[in-house]
């Protein structure tokens, strides 16, 4: 149902928990380390401008020397979007179309974009990171899993089972097929498992 966390139940596990933006936290901890690779897991994109959450996101990238990958996704709360002032309607060809236009403009050549959400003529932005930031796309529905095969570089699952997410992915490659996105071999599959010791290297290893 609208306005419903479909991956807990409840929002009381979320009272007082400090939530950084996880842009920032990106590039706070990029500063602190030389290795780590990071992740949103998963960024709400949908309430969000286009251009400027590709402009953030692109700088973090060139800051940290590629270590970022965008975890994005439709947030499922609908104050979400009121509080943005962006329209709950038509979510998520929103998300597409950000998702086209965050490719676009990382390409550091001048890009236009004529869409239901965004419109703009030709821009440049300038720096871009030298290796294009990995996509992920999360959700469990069928229109999420279309979306992570057709758009993304991978597909990103909160709080499922092992068994639920054999199912999950068995439809994701039915729709890898269909967009011939199960050629690329370095396709990211990610998913909190919610059935092994997430504290633990053997938990870790029962869920691969």
């Amino acid at each position: 149902a609208i306005g419903e966390y479909p991956y807990h139940e409840g929002r009381e596990f979320l009272e007082d928990k400090p939530f950084v933006e996880p842009m920032v936290a990106i590039a706070a901890m990029s500063q602190a380390t030389t290795t780590l690779h990071f992740s949103t897991f998963v960024i709400k994109l949908a309430i969000r401008d286009a251009l400027i959450a590709a402009k953030t996101a692109l700088s973090v990238a060139v800051m940290n020397g590629n270590r970022l990958t965008m975890g994005v996704g439709i947030s499922p709360w609908l104050d979400d979007f009121q509080y943005c002032n962006v329209p709950f309607e038509g979510r998520g060809k929103r998300l597409d179309e950000m998702i086209e236009v965050l490719r676009g403009v990382q390409s550091g050549d001048y890009f236009e974009y004529h869409g239901d959400h965004f419109d703009f003529t030709r821009l440049k932005m300038c720096p871009v990171p030298d290796q294009p930031v990995k996509i992920t796309v999360g959700g469990h529905s069928p229109p999420a899993l279309r979306r992570a095969a057709k758009l993304g570089d991978g597909w990103v699952a909160a709080n499922i089972t092992r068994e639920q997410a054999r199912g999950l992915v068995g439809m994701l490659n039915g729709y890898r097929k269909e967009f011939v996105s199960d050629a690329n071999a370095d396709y990211i599959v990610q998913a909190m498992l919610t059935d092994i010791d997430v504290f633990s290297p053997d938990g870790y290893r029962e869920g691969e």
